[in-house]
């Protein structure tokens, strides 16, 4: 079933190291995030075992930029303004439970791609006609045509969850939307929570722009590839 929640992007402070099932006790220390994987590459050699998951969470993203006389600018949604209030890429998001025995980055990513409940979304053209239906249904669309590759394919992050209270392994997937009809900014702009907010900029209205997309911004060759894809728009 598709579930749409806060992916948890944002370091926290959590009770202490000591750990139990993936959960914390009590006691104050910062979690920062691990940073595990991308594009299938590992990133690190080793999980620790205060932070090994018990959850894992796949997000497919749409990056969907706009240009007109102000420049470009990316469409972003505050989905949860009472919980998150946070500007996200409007989002798919599916989870699953992780057995606590996968002591290595790559048994931990085999298993969440390959045996988990969510090991069938795994499949570009699904999350692709996924995000496309949903972003139709957000932002009041009557088409929405996606690049079927991904921007940024598979980038694994472990992070702690507050909502869940346990660190979460976390995959992002970024796709670009290559179309929408009508390409109208201010039918666009009227949708309940929607924010359309200039590619250069981490807030708008005093609400922060959600970090891992911010950071993928930072990135020179990201951001060329969204201002030469950006849609023209009245």
């Amino acid at each position: 079933m598709l579930k749409v929640g806060g992916p948890g992007d944002s370091t926290h402070e959590f009770p202490n190291t000591s750990r139990h099932n993936g959960k914390v006790g009590k006691n104050m220390t910062e979690f920062k995030p691990l940073h595990l994987s991308k594009d299938g590459a590992l990133l690190v050699d080793a999980i620790p075992n205060t932070m090994r998951p018990l959850r894992g969470a796949l997000t497919a993203n749409c990056l969907l930029s706009l240009r007109n006389e102000q420049g470009v600018q990316l469409v972003y949604h505050n989905f949860d303004p009472k919980n998150w209030n946070q500007w996200y890429p409007p989002f798919t998001f599916h989870h699953a439970d992780l057995p606590a025995d996968l002591p290595t980055p790559k048994s931990l990513v085999d298993y969440f791609e390959q045996k988990s409940e969510v090991a069938s979304f795994f499949s570009h053209q699904r999350m692709q006609n996924e995000l496309e239906r949903y972003c139709c249904t957000l932002l009041g669309l009557e088409e929405c045509h996606i690049a079927p590759v991904p921007l940024v394919d598979r980038d694994y992050w472990i992070k702690f969850s507050q909502s869940k209270n346990t660190w979460t392994l976390y995959c992002y997937l970024f796709f670009v939307a290559s179309a929408i009809a009508p390409r109208s900014r201010s039918r666009l702009a009227s949708r309940s929570n929607v924010g359309i907010i200039p590619i250069d900029e981490d807030t708008h209205g005093g609400i922060s722009i959600v970090e891992n997309t911010l950071e993928l911004l930072r990135e020179e060759d990201i951001r060329k590839q969204l201002e030469a894809s950006a849609i023209n728009v009245g």
